[in-house]
């Protein structure tokens, strides 16, 4: 056991009588790659935080570098010396690499801090890594894939034993997901040792030697990579898999299908002149390789709106979006595009009274809608407030919404951000009833996760802004550690 990292017994949490972690069994030797599979989002969140805080343990005991550092007798209240890098950076964007290295860090007692010095010092990390950048720059102005690999580095360089890598592919495109598993792998190597928590078994397969299934709070099993192919079927659902499978199979996009809408020379400064078009009934997937281009084109959407994007042509015609013609969904909208206070009605009903105006004082109308709404959505919602639903009801919330709204288009910002199976497999389902209605998709997004199950194209965009396009025919020929890339080859 002397080259054991982390070992986690029996450890169970419970916050507000109810069991987030439950009976967690986990171990990590020295030099080892471990992924950790989300099945269904549930304590994932919490297991960071024991690890990394030492949070109060209902049983159980955590030991790290051969110490118990928590128990459900005694918890430490030091923090763990183990990087944790997620979705979110931990990095303060307005400051240059050297500060976030070595100042914002614990353990720094310098009062005096010499520049040049930091520079010779963190210098053979960079070039280990292989990047070349000034350290001196603040980090915002680099990319997804520097600021991880910083992240990374300031572990490194601090000699913590243990990186805990999180949803890594909602951060970094499949090709840094490539270079990033390269690195991972390289300093394991070295002996520090990484547990890579993500949603997507296409992601770990990347690096990792053996895989741990994690549902509801716990550890099913740990499995080598081949035994996790096998067992694949149990892991994600059954239902999501063959809907997936009789979709790229029956869903076709006619060469002569009707333009829904057309955008003609993005006027952004890192993809000028960009011009693409979107059938009708078509989902085309954008995926924008640099997070600094996702930002922009993210913010002109959602703050400045769709007239900052370019020219639209909806319908042949050239004219500015009015009344929901084309619906925006940022990421994660269940927790920003609806009012918690307000009923089921009322958060759909806003989105319609520019059509129809009565509905809001018609007692026949809205008894017709009701019975309509649970007939397409299975179930009846109307009564309830959004604050008491679940995510999936949400969605569910989100897609009647848009069924009343009728848009000719809805943009979505990385639909399937941080879902678990569950989640991404309501949201992939309300997609695919839109698209089955007529209405077109554009879905952009950095890492693809699961937008390659729905994407009838691909448009991929460079830093260069150099860019290319894959129809569905040609996705075979992306990486393999795409989510669905098995499903075109």
């Amino acid at each position: 056991m002397r080259d054991e990292v982390l070992r986690m017994s029996n450890v169970t949490l419970r916050k507000e009588n109810t069991s987030i972690l439950s009976n967690f069994e986990l171990s990590i030797q020295k030099g080892e790659i471990l992924g950790l599979l989300q099945i269904d989002g549930r304590g994932a969140d919490e297991l960071t935080h024991v690890l990394v805080y030492n949070d109060i343990l209902y049983n159980g005991c955590v030991y790290y570098c051969g110490q118990q550092v928590n128990s459900f007798r005694q918890f430490s209240r030091k923090l763990n010396r183990i990087t944790l890098i997620g979705s979110r950076s931990s990095l303060i964007m307005e400051q240059d690499t050297l500060t976030n290295v070595f100042v914002l860090r614990v353990g720094t007692h310098q009062e005096i801090l010499n520049n040049n010095m930091m520079e010779r010092a963190f210098w053979p990390y960079m070039h280990e890594a292989g990047l070349e950048f000034d350290l001196r720059q603040p980090v915002g102005k680099l990319t997804a894939y520097e600021q991880v690999v910083i992240e990374l580095l300031k572990g490194i360089s601090m000699g913590n034993r243990l990186i805990v890598v999180r949803d890594i592919d909602t951060v970094l495109s499949d090709v840094d997901v490539e270079k990033f598993s390269s690195l991972v792998r390289h300093y394991a190597n070295g002996g520090t040792s990484f547990l890579i928590m993500s949603s997507h078994l296409e992601t770990l397969r990347e690096c990792c030697g053996k895989i741990g299934i994690m549902k509801s709070g716990t550890v099913l099993s740990v499995l080598s990579e081949q035994e996790t192919l096998e067992h694949v079927s149990t892991v994600y659902s059954a239902e999501f898999q063959k809907s997936v499978r009789q979709h790229v199979l029956n869903h076709r996009i006619s060469d002569d299908a009707p333009e829904a809408v057309y955008v003609e020379q993005t006027p952004f400064s890192t993809v000028k002149g960009i011009s693409f078009s979107v059938k009708k009934g078509e989902c085309v997937c954008i995926q924008l390789l640099d997070r600094n281009i996702y930002d922009e084109v993210e913010h002109a959407c959602l703050k400045e709106g769709l007239a900052s994007v370019g020219d639209i042509y909806i319908g042949g015609q050239k004219k500015k979006p009015q009344h929901g013609e084309i619906a925006v969904l940022p990421k994660q909208p269940e927790s920003t595009d609806l009012f918690e206070d307000l009923s089921f009605f009322d958060n759909i009903a806003m989105t319609m009274d520019h059509r129809y105006p009565a509905i809001w004082r018609s007692r026949k109308a809205q008894r017709n809608l009701r019975e309509t709404m649970a007939e397409v959505l299975g179930c009846d919602l109307w009564d309830k407030s959004i604050y008491s639903m679940s995510t999936r009801e949400k969605h569910l919330v989100l897609y009647a919404r848009l069924l009343l709204q009728k848009p000719v288009a809805v943009v979505e910002f990385q639909p399937f951000h941080n879902a678990d199976v569950t989640d991404r497999y309501q949201i992939w389902k309300s997609n695919e009833d839109l698209l089955k209605q007529g209405i077109a998709l554009i879905l952009v997004s950095v890492g693809l996760s699961d937008s390659l199950s729905i994407a009838d194209r691909l448009i991929r965009i460079d830093s260069a802004g150099k860019r290319e396009e894959y129809r569905q025919e040609d996705f075979g020929r992306l990486s393999k550690n795409i989510p669905w890339i098995q499903m075109y080859q």
